[in-house]
């Protein structure tokens, strides 16, 4: 009787190994649980005529389903789902179209983004942004605002071009007293020459800030 007692108590308490084959489980639960403090939700489109921020949109969008590791269809699905307002009303209309003309169902992701970019990216938005960049000047941007409208300028006109030429379309754009005062300096590439508008820019301020203690200070005597 004693015996069957221990054998059953035997039984009932796991082995070594079915602990060890528990462990792997729990482990892959957690690595489950990592991406759940991430921010993963794809906000709606709405259809606002707005070229940029379409184009954020299906970027914003491509990033989690990269992520997600969505296959073609299912980038497709959860994409539709997002899609609100005039947005989901010119989807449903060009169903009906494709419907009427015999064509086959959009099921694509890829399909779907090539009628999104014709209806919300207009023939010759990237012709304006080129110009755009071209004639981009600082004026009474900050330095560090014209770098950020530089990049992003050339990133949307999708330019390919050497550093040099990058560079010299940089400086032209700069104002005039600091380009004259980057163009003497030393530089290698463009990282260099954001590097000495940004150092005049501060000297500048500094200068100015200090000519402006001095000023104030000069009143306050003369006025004692």
């Amino acid at each position: 009787m004693l015996k069957a007692k221990e054998k059953k108590k035997e039984s009932d308490t796991p082995s070594e190994s079915e602990e060890e084959d528990e462990q792997p489980k729990r482990k892959s639960k957690n690595k489950n649980d990592d991406d759940r403090g991430l921010k993963l939700d794809i906000p709606d489109f709405d259809g606002e005529m707005d070229p940029e921020k379409f184009l954020d949109w299906v970027r914003q969008a491509e990033r989690v389903f990269e992520y997600k590791e969505y296959d073609d269809k299912k980038q497709f699905k959860v994409a539709i789902l997002k899609l609100t307002k005039y947005a989901s009303l010119w989807y449903e209309n060009l169903k009906k179209q494709r419907k009427k003309e015999g064509k086959a169902k959009i099921e694509s992701w890829l399909k779907l983004k090539k009628h999104l970019l014709k209806r919300f990216v207009p023939k010759d938005y990237e012709q304006d942004n080129y110009i755009k960049l071209q004639s981009l000047e600082q004026e009474s941007m900050s330095v560090t605002d014209y770098i950020k409208e530089f990049e992003k300028m050339s990133i949307v006109c999708d330019l390919e071009e050497k550093e040099e030429l990058r560079v010299a379309r940089f400086v032209k754009g700069l104002t005039p007293a600091l380009a004259k005062r980057v163009e003497i300096q030393n530089y290698e590439g463009f990282n260099d020459v954001c590097r000495l508008a940004l150092k005049f820019e501060k000297h500048d301020k500094a200068q100015k800030l200090h000519a402006y203690s001095k000023g104030t200070s000069s009143y306050s005597m003369s006025k004692n």
